[in-house]
């Protein structure tokens, strides 16, 4: 394990995206840091869909900042 990465979870609660709202989704904050390379991941994670929105701030030799949001998702109940 490496100790400069810590990852948690850090809140339960519902969610909206451009793919529509979610009731339940967990927030999975990760830190990492190093020589000249640290930074912050919130992952949104809701069951039975995945990720469904992300944000990545980071510093490297540049900053290198990323925002991703799930846009559409459909779920197969049935054949």
């Amino acid at each position: 394990m490496n100790p400069w990465e810590n990852a948690s979870v850090s809140h339960i609660g519902g969610i909206a995206t451009p793919a529509g709202a979610f009731p339940v989704s967990y927030l999975v904050e990760k830190t990492w840091g190093g020589f000249n390379d640290y930074g912050r991941l919130r992952t949104w994670l809701v069951p039975r869909v995945g990720i469904v929105k992300l944000h990545r701030k980071g510093v490297s030799f540049a900053d290198a900042n990323l925002i991703w949001e799930l846009i559409e998702s459909r779920i197969v109940t049935s054949h």
